[in-house]
């Protein structure tokens, strides 16, 4: 019996797009890789926006955020198994859309994820735009929220995910 298995969190192609909407929706605003990594994680998965410690406003945009969870099949990993596995394929994308030249190349080189010159195709730009829209409430929790959350030091967002080592950071 051959059986197809699809999950996004594990296709290069799936993180490409994914990576791409974070860099629309924030209109020519550099991101950083890192951060850009961890928030995939909550892309692909937004129900685990809850497990993020958060208070206030942050933790309310959450749980709307949460709301745009796809169904998902079978027992999940958690979160910082998941981030580890999910970290090849963004790699190959991040890398694939550098060497395109839809991201910046030089900007990539400083760590920073940016729009590069070559344009994108209508109907992906349409894509991005329509996705980004209905999940409106998901973009402006990982985009605006979490942008006043630091990304290193003990109260930033690798610590309050609990996906990357802060112990060591320079704040």
């Amino acid at each position: 019996m051959i059986q197809l298995a699809f999950e996004p969190a594990f296709d290069p192609f799936h993180a490409a797009f994914r990576l791409l909407r974070q860099v629309e929706f924030r209109g020519g605003v550099a991101v950083d890789v890192r951060r850009a990594k961890i928030l995939d994680v909550y892309m692909v998965e937004p129900v685990r926006c809850l497990e993020i410690r958060l208070s206030g406003v942050a933790k309310r945009s959450a749980k709307y955020a949460s709301v745009h969870q796809p169904a998902t099949y079978g027992q999940r990993p958690s979160t910082p198994v998941l981030f580890g596995r999910m970290s090849p394929m963004q790699d190959a994308a991040i890398q694939t859309l550098v060497l395109q030249g839809i991201l910046d190349g030089d900007a990539y080189g400083q760590g920073l994820l940016l729009r590069g010159d070559t344009p994108l195709p209508e109907n992906l730009t349409v894509r991005l735009s329509e996705v980004n829209s209905t999940q409106a409430t998901l973009m402006t929790f990982l985009g605006p929220v979490l942008d006043e959350v630091p990304l290193d030091g003990p109260n930033g967002l690798k610590a309050r995910t609990g996906l990357g080592e802060f112990r060591y950071d320079i704040v």
